[in-house]
């Protein structure tokens, strides 16, 4: 490795640590980052590979944190998995499945919170009537998080029920 390479890997790594001393990364996000700086892609993948001899990536803990995140956000497993593998980032759904068990959280549970928080703010009609606009901007958020129609619709009717 000639003292050029050897810089310019040393200047990767050396971004790569400011980068993670703000927040975590996936390594997908820092390579992208490196390469908007001009950084070579052998460059960039032996900088990386250093920042994870080292233990300062740890991709696995990033991609739980990144899944409860959107879990808290009220995001479906689904959409949860499509998010993250935007970043090559990998959750199983087992391990899903026990991040939402140890959170009691369920798709029901999180359709509920978000109707819940949303009619707080909307003007409605005694009979919650479905094609209603304001029923309609709900149902679209509740889908925009990758929830089923049918269990949206069946939530906010045990609403409706049980404000009766």
């Amino acid at each position: 490795m000639t003292q050029l390479q050897e810089s310019s890997t040393k200047n990767a790594y050396l971004y790569i640590i400011k980068l993670l001393t703000k927040r975590d990364y996936s390594k997908y996000k820092l390579a992208n980052k490196l390469k908007t700086r001009g950084f070579s892609s052998n460059h960039i993948e032996e900088a990386i590979q250093e920042v994870e001899d080292k233990g300062y990536l740890r991709e696995n803990e990033y991609a739980m944190s990144k899944a409860k995140s959107l879990m808290l956000k009220n995001n479906h497993p689904n959409l949860i998995i499509s998010k993250l593998s935007e970043e090559n980032l990998f959750v199983s759904t087992q391990e899903l499945a026990e991040l939402f068990q140890e959170y009691r959280q369920t798709t029901r549970v999180q359709i509920e919170t978000i109707i819940e928080k949303k009619l707080r703010t909307t003007k409605l009609t005694p009979d919650l009537d479905f094609f209603s606009p304001s029923i309609q901007k709900i149902i679209r958020h509740c889908l925009s998080k990758g929830h089923d129609l049918d269990e949206v619709k069946e939530t906010f009717s045990n609403i409706k029920n049980l404000s009766q």
